[in-house]
């Protein structure tokens, strides 16, 4: 898994993904929302509305289809076992991403954290449908739970091994969800956390985790991250896989490795 996310058959894949994307959402809301430009208060109904307009299903072909095609892109390391790692990341997508981990962001990050150090394992956050509804309502407590869990049965299994937490944009909710679920000792032991166009905002703390171990990425103009309460997809929002050797860097020095 290591050595084909490197190779010159990823960008294509990750590129069709995120020219989809951008070509149905501008489908949708050049139909729908003609003078998304304006500024305008929105009610509850309305901002649910942009929100199921920014994240347009990637298609029609069935969700396996699209794991398969996408190079296998699901990762459970943790939950498969084997032997201990001197990392684990354990990762939470953004809304509609196929597989456990997601084209845009995770499996780009994996692959960056996989160039500095073969010693590292690779979660997915599992239980998690990634939905529309989910990130109107802040994020999965299932998914969540997955992630708190795992955490805490890398950390008693694996004393030694560093857990790192990232999410992308409705990832994001989930891990702040994740965090505020953690005892003190779980959340104490968290080496780093790195959010990509965070859904709950770039200056919301994680709980229980301090600020000097949080890399929050919020693009220039991604109104995700930059007004959760306004959220409208920009161009700004869907382009993160390109800061992932940022974030990537900034786990090594976290880690220390």
């Amino acid at each position: 898994m290591t050595t084909d996310l490197l190779s010159d058959k990823f960008e294509p894949i990750q590129t069709r993904a995120r020219e989809h994307h951008r070509a149905t959402l501008s489908k949708h809301t050049a139909a729908t929302v003609p003078n998304m430009s304006r500024a305008y208060t929105l009610s509850k109904f309305g901002i649910a509305l942009l929100v199921m307009l920014a994240f347009p299903s990637l298609g029609s072909a069935s969700p396996i289809r699209l794991m398969k095609r996408a190079g296998g892109a699901v990762r459970n390391d943790a939950v498969e076992g084997g032997a201990c790692k001197a990392l684990m990341l354990i990762h939470a997508r953004g809304t509609t991403e196929m597989s456990n981990m997601g084209m845009g962001v995770g499996i780009p990050f994996a692959a960056a954290l996989e160039k500095l150090t073969a010693d590292v394992g690779i979660q997915g956050v599992n239980d998690y449908d990634a939905s529309v509804a989910g990130a109107i309502t802040g994020g999965s407590k299932t998914g969540a739970e997955f992630m708190a869990k795992t955490a805490a049965d890398v950390m008693q299994k694996c004393p030694k091994t560093k857990v790192i937490l990232s999410g992308y944009s409705q990832g994001g909710q989930v891990l702040h969800l994740a965090t505020d679920m953690m005892s003190p000792k779980v959340a104490d032991k968290i080496t780093a956390v790195v959010l990509f166009g965070d859904a709950k905002g770039k200056t919301t703390p994680v709980p229980r985790i301090p600020a000097d171990k949080v890399l929050s990425m919020c693009n220039a103009g991604d109104n995700i991250c930059e007004n959760p309460m306004l959220p409208m997809i920009t161009m700004a929002h869907l382009t993160y896989g390109t800061g992932v050797d940022e974030a990537a860097a900034f786990v090594k020095r976290k880690a220390g490795i």
